[in-house]
């Protein structure tokens, strides 16, 4: 009798991907449970499904070892309280979960191709690019090393790659229908002095998000500050000092930019949120520092890194789909944000 890969999964007890992993000699789970159905399959006859050696444990495999790459451009971004250390558990506990470890490797963008060497040294089957600051061109080499790998925090239209980016759209345009719900109708944004894309998302939709709310000419409440928090305190400094008209609310760039930001306005004896309210992104630790906490749109870091690695499998055994998941934010409501009406 010929029996369906299916009905063999259920004769041994696994489910028919633990099956396939095994027969087609794949990563993705345990080494004990990899030997458990190889001996099963031995005592109930099916052992002709074993097209590879029989032999287990990790020399039986490629490897189980992730990559998790951290691509720097510059020093700027990843220096100053990255958004990095906040996902990693995520990535952990999803990798530990699924049979795997974790390998922690930094790229600059002048040494890529001795970072891609050690990524083989690692022996990894597969690379989670913490790519905020890749530009486009920087994909090439990782293209051509062969390895599955997803992007987290950022995306390449041109490109069919696995990609977990955050929400931007739908995190700005709540945080925009919050301060519009709380009466404000002057309502602008600070942007730092730093063009990546999840920022550039962030004021596009932004702005987008004005427009279809009616509120008139909100550009020129657009301004430029800096990164991170000191220097986005000195920029707003020079905002306030050139005496340019204000609106009654600002969303911002990140968290980092929001803090340095208010606290120029409480120099200069402006209340926040009274006569001026704040709302940041990502929902960093500092936000519980601030005075007043910050309002702003936390991403879900646990389901961010997850995200990742579910992806990441999903190359590494072979799946052709390519798939661009965008994590949505949730608005965390805190002092910073005056109800004006």
């Amino acid at each position: 009798m010929a029996y369906t890969a299916k009905q063999i999964a259920k004769i041994i007890g696994v489910s028919q991907a633990t099956l396939s992993l095994v027969i087609n000699n794949k990563p993705g789970i345990s080494d004990r449970t990899r030997e458990m159905v190889i001996q099963e399959l031995r005592d109930r006859g099916f052992e002709y499904l074993l097209t590879e050696p029989l032999e287990t444990g990790s020399s039986a495999i490629k490897s189980n070892n992730i990559g998790f790459v951290v691509y720097r451009m510059g020093k700027k971004l990843l220096e100053y309280d990255s958004f990095f250390p906040l996902i990693m558990d995520g990535i952990e506990r999803s990798a530990k979960e699924n049979g795997y470890s974790i390998s922690f490797i930094t790229i600059d963008k002048d040494e890529i191709q001795e970072g891609i060497r050690r990524i083989c040294d690692a022996k990894c089957c597969g690379i989670v690019i913490f790519a905020t600051e890749m530009k486009e061109e920087d994909l090439k080499p990782f293209i051509e090393s062969k390895l599955p790998f997803v992007l987290l925090d950022n995306h390449f239209n041109n490109y069919n790659i696995n990609t977990v980016e955050v929400g931007n759209e739908q995190g700005t345009y709540r945080a925009v229908r919050y301060l519009y719900e709380c009466g404000h109708r002057k309502i602008g944004y600070l942007r730092s002095d730093v063009d990546i894309n999840s920022f550039l998302d962030r004021r596009k939709y932004a702005l987008q998000a004005m427009h279809e709310m009616g509120i008139k000419d909100p550009e020129r409440y657009f301004f430029e500050t800096g990164y991170p928090t000191e220097l986005a305190y000195e920029g707003m400094k020079k905002v306030l000092q050139e005496k340019r008209e204000l609106p009654t609310a600002f969303l911002v760039d990140n968290d980092l930019v929001a803090v340095g930001a208010m606290k120029a306005c409480k120099e200069a004896g402006l209340r926040v949120p009274e006569d001026i309210s704040f709302i940041g992104f990502d929902d960093r630790p500092i936000c519980f520092l601030s005075e007043p906490q910050l309002t702003t749109v936390a991403i879900p870091r646990d389901d961010f890194g997850a995200e990742a690695v579910r992806l990441l499998l999903r190359g590494i055994n072979g799946d052709p789909i390519h798939i661009r998941c965008s994590i949505c934010g949730k608005l965390v409501l805190r002092a910073s944000v005056a109800v004006l009406n």
